[in-house]
Order: structure tokens, then sequence, then C-alpha cells
């Protein structure tokens, strides 16, 4: 998938791997976690899908301060500087499953700009 991405891209989506993993490792309990990485046409899927304890997205959303943390800010915004979409499903006691979908020829647009 090198060729697929420019490098600064690539650090981008590596972070965005990065946060998802260390979310689940701190706190999802989960004991299976699958990753898969699809290309149709000009879109690139990353789906990241984890058997932990879930949580009510509603609710850490509602967080303020220190208590909501940067996570999810952080893979939200880094999935838009890459002109992409992020989807994230979850709820407590069903694991949780996160979805970005990256169109390959806006996140070569989006980083020449």
């Amino acid at each position: 998938m090198d060729h697929l991405f420019p490098p600064e891209a690539q650090i981008i989506i590596y972070r965005i791997f990065q946060e998802c993993l260390t979310n689940i490792s701190k706190h999802a309990a989960a004991t299976r976690v699958a990753i898969v990485i699809r290309q149709n046409a000009n879109l690139i899927l990353f789906l990241i899908e984890d058997n932990g304890v879930g949580f009510d997205l509603a609710q850490v959303s509602a967080r303020r301060g220190a208590t909501r943390g940067l996570g999810l800010d952080a893979l939200h915004e880094r999935t838009l500087m890459l002109g992409g979409t992020l989807e994230i499903k979850t709820q407590p006691g069903q694991g949780t499953r996160i979805r970005c979908i990256f169109p390959l020829n806006q996140v070569k647009r989006t980083l020449s700009a």
C-alpha cells in the first residue's frame, strides 16, 4: 500500500492505527482485534474491530475537559486531514468497530493544498 499514499499521508494513517490500537489496549479488555484493509476502485477502507467491552459513544462525546480525552477527537481530525470519513460503532458490552474511508484522489489533493 505504500505506493498509494504520499509519505505525509502514510504518517497520518499510521497515527490513526496507533490511536485505535492504543485505545483498545488501554480500555477495551479485548481478546480479539481484526484489521481489514480494502481497496475498491478509488477508495481505501480501513476497518478495526474488537470484541472488547465497548462504550457509550454519546456519553463519551459529551464529556468535557480532561475526562473526555483526546483520542476520538484525534481520530476524527486525522481522518478529515486526508479528506476521509470516520464511523465508530460501539455500545457497552458489544465491542467497537472503527471504519475509515479515504478517496485516494482526495488524499493526494488534500496534502498538496
